[in-house]
């Protein structure tokens, strides 16, 4: 039986996310691209095809478990065997002041 590796990768619409999808695919990994919006996946999928690579663009809430799950059987179910997790999360900083 020959196995395929799969990489999902979230926040692969721009930035980290969609150098790491576009490295893995490089390696001949086929990518899960996966944002909260599957419409804003579709410059790095081009990239990614553009250079010979096998991506399919996948669009999910990640803090929301069923969304994911959702996404990934919409893939391959069982097929993603590595992740990348890239998704930023903003910190409110306070004056030094409010600190003490």
């Amino acid at each position: 039986m020959t196995t395929t590796r799969v990489a999902l990768v979230t926040g692969a619409a721009a930035g980290i996310g969609a150098a790491c999808s576009r490295r893995l695919a490089q390696e001949g990994i086929p990518v899960g691209v996966l944002d909260l919006d599957e419409g804003r996946c579709a410059d790095t999928i081009q990239a990614i095809e553009a250079d010979g690579g096998k991506a399919l663009a996948l669009g999910a809430d990640v803090s929301d478990r069923d969304q994911v799950k959702a996404a990934v059987a919409k893939g391959r179910p069982g097929a993603v065997r590595s992740g990348r997790r890239n998704r930023a999360v903003a910190v409110h900083q306070q004056p030094a002041q409010h600190l003490a």
